[in-house]
């Protein structure tokens, strides 16, 4: 009887320990689990950020190179109406 008593109590102790390991283990994934949504976070509005950034300076492109367009069509309308006017 005394040999059952020990052999339980030895089942139970184990049984103990494999769940603080599986507790233990757990807290860690879900801790991995954290981290790696906060660098995905991360990744994705540095990502986000950067897009922003390329687009707009292709808009400002854009925009210089269609403000000397302007001034291009200008000045050749001007020099052509002054060069009528000379003839």
């Amino acid at each position: 009887m005394k040999q059952l008593q020990e052999e339980w109590h030895h089942r139970q102790e184990e049984r103990r320990k494999t769940e603080q390991i599986q507790q233990m283990m757990e807290r860690k994934e879900e801790d991995q689990r954290k981290k790696m949504e906060l660098l995905t976070k991360g990744a994705e509005w540095i990502q986000a950020h950067w897009r922003g950034l390329v687009a707009r300076r292709e808009g400002e492109k854009a925009r210089k190179k269609n403000k000397k367009k302007g001034k291009l069509t200008h000045r050749f309308i001007n020099n052509y109406s002054l060069s009528w006017e000379n003839h």
